[in-house]
């Protein structure tokens, strides 16, 4: 069937998991097709096993009705299905997808994370309003709450969401482009919304694979993704630290604060998170009573941090109107910080970049 699609698949390249096996830890592929036909355990661990610089694009043959074996080959970085019922259309549709995805792979979104390293630290705050200006940059953004519970990113753009972070994870099965496209909530600044959970109860329905798979719909589909993180120590936020392009760890200049910071900062070490890809945003500095600067800086063991500063009166302001700061009041002393802290965190995402993770 490769074949009849002018690609050159040759017969020593058709393999057994364990030949696979051997074949990737030891070259490169750019496309590789993973047939799930009574050996799912098999494939599962061969996945497990692939070196990440080797992948390609991966791509799994099995039947479409399968939620849980498509749920655990995603988690597994598989980024396309080919339904077996169907597969000569399917295998060509795939084929064009893997042609695009080339094409586009110098344009391919970058994921921003914004995670507290303290209660009050102003996250979600921070994140509307990056998010607010990078649709001004690039005409769209994803903004994802990825929280236990969420609503207050739609609460600072005045929007009323329909549907939330906890409705893709119950429906992960059928996830595609037009059905995540469907959970969004547009807002008139280009930013689109995808709201974590409006009710506690739902909290526990987001789960690590669809925190996963919505930043991987982001990358995809945006140019700029925004994720709006809480609980650093979730397995859900994990899926996430060790994904994203760049990762802002928000915390106010005060020493307990700094000393959760600074244990944190080793936690995202151990889990994968490379240090060039992180970066320190203090927030609400006054200058006055707070830490210094450069004790900050000496403290976390960092070059450079990214300051904002307290600006009560419109942050406020622009809460209760739900009208992001950087939009209504463009003149504040937050949205001029803001928007040279967008500049740096676009001048990280345009720079290649490696992720390491483990």
């Amino acid at each position: 069937m490769l074949r009849n699609e002018n690609w050159d698949c040759p017969a020593e390249h058709l393999l057994t998991p364990e030949h696979a096996e051997y074949q990737l830890a030891t070259e490169a592929s750019d496309l590789t097709f993973l047939v799930f036909n009574g050996n799912a355990e098999k494939m599962i661990q061969l996945l497990a096993r692939i070196p990440a610089d080797n992948r390609g694009r991966l791509v799994a043959v099995g039947t479409g009705n399968d939620a849980d074996l498509m749920v655990q080959a995603m988690r597994h970085g598989v980024q396309d299905f080919v339904d077996a019922l169907e597969l000569e259309q399917q295998i060509q549709d795939a084929l064009e997808r893997y042609l695009k995805s080339q094409r586009n792979g110098d344009m391919a979104g970058k994921v921003i994370a914004c995670l507290p390293a303290c209660g009050g630290a102003g996250t979600t705050t921070i994140a509307v309003n990056l998010a607010c200006h990078l649709a001004k940059i690039h005409q769209s953004t994803a903004l994802f709450e990825v929280r236990k519970r969420g609503g207050d990113a739609a609460s600072l753009l005045d929007l009323q969401p329909e549907y939330n972070i906890a409705d893709l994870c119950h429906h992960l099965a059928k996830l595609d482009e037009t059905f995540f496209r469907s959970l969004l909530c547009s807002h008139s600044s280009g930013v689109d919304l995808l709201s974590g959970p409006i009710h506690y109860r739902d909290g526990d329905t987001v789960t690590p694979d669809g925190a996963a798979e919505a930043v991987r719909m982001g990358k995809l589909q945006y140019p700029r993704s925004v994720v709006d993180l809480d609980h650093p120590y979730s397995l859900a936020t994990e899926q996430i630290l060790t994904k994203v392009d760049l990762l802002l760890l928000v915390v106010r200049p005060e020493f307990a604060a700094l000393h959760n910071a600074r244990e944190l900062m080793e936690y995202l070490q151990e889990i994968g998170v490379a240090k060039e890809n992180l970066k320190v945003v203090v927030n609400r500095y006054t200058g006055k009573y707070d830490i210094p600067q450069k004790q900050v800086e000496e403290v976390l063991r960092v070059e450079h941090l990214l300051v904002l500063p307290e600006d009560a009166k419109h942050v406020t302001l622009a809460g209760i109107r739900g009208i992001p700061a950087i939009i209504g009041q463009r003149g504040s002393i937050f949205s001029r910080q803001l928007k040279t802290l967008a500049t740096e965190v676009e001048q990280c995402c345009t720079q290649p970049v490696e992720l390491v993770t483990t």
